[in-house]
């Protein structure tokens, strides 16, 4: 099974089961996960596709069921402080995200530094679960893991056959085909896998996000409808109570 070959892409997903088998000390693949979610938000590396910060950014601004804080700079910041008579004081525990504007398709990358941050700093809060699975689900060639791994003087692991190549940037091929022309199938599965793999519970609320994010257009009945069927049993059902974020 292992070394994997050098010429085998791995979504960061993957890329954290098989790293934690062998990291010393010894951490779970979900922290590892989140570890490389973080290092996706700042740019520590690149993965290949259409999925983008930015537009991650834009579907949790845009997606109502969320429970973030959003504060559009230049405006009145949020109440994040309650204070009460008897000298106690409530805190907002949910992450506060700064964007430019209240407008997202005016945003650039450049203007969402200090909200890519403030998401890399909670990433792994449930308040992400919406999108998580989609940024576990994100490629990366062995070739840009090794030079991530080298650039923060990590241990190299070695479930991953090495590349031996100079230039990092060469190997950054176009979005695989698999996903590229992923039937809707297909689709649900792998936000499905991903979700359980990040330890979260797969949901239609979550489906739909991860559907917006990677740009899939209609099909809204049918996304549910697969859901349903692959799920079966384990399909979330209504009426069942829902898990309030703290304040």
């Amino acid at each position: 099974m292992y070394p994997i070959p050098a010429r085998k892409n791995l979504d960061l997903s993957e890329i954290a089961d098989h790293w934690s088998r062998e990291i010393e000390p010894r951490r779970s693949s979900k922290e590892m996960l989140i570890d490389l979610g973080r290092a996706w938000w700042r740019e520590e590396f690149k993965t290949y596709g259409e999925i983008t910060r930015l537009g991650v950014l834009d579907a949790l601004f845009k997606e109502s069921s969320t429970q973030l804080t959003f504060w559009v700079q230049g405006e009145d910041p949020p109440q994040t402080v309650w204070e009460h008579p008897d000298g106690s004081a409530e805190f907002l525990m949910r992450p506060v995200i700064p964007v430019p504007s209240s407008d997202p398709e005016t945003w650039t990358d450049e203007q969402c530094v200090e909200a890519y941050e403030a998401i890399a700093q909670d990433w792994g809060h449930e308040d992400f679960d919406l999108v998580a699975p989609v940024v576990s689900g994100l490629m990366l060639t062995e070739a840009v893991f090794a030079q991530w791994i080298e650039a923060n003087s990590y241990h190299r692991p070695k479930f991953w056959g090495f590349a031996c190549v100079t230039q990092v940037d060469t190997l950054t091929p176009s979005p695989p085909p698999q996903k590229r022309h992923e039937g809707l199938k297909q689709f649900v599965s792998r936000y499905i896998q991903n979700t359980k793999d990040a330890g979260k519970l797969p949901t239609k609320v979550g489906l739909a996000a991860a559907a917006k994010t990677e740009g899939r257009k209609g099909g809204r009945d049918q996304l549910r409808n697969e859901f349903d069927q692959l799920m079966g049993d384990e399909a979330p059902r209504r009426g069942r109570p829902s898990k309030k974020s703290p304040i």
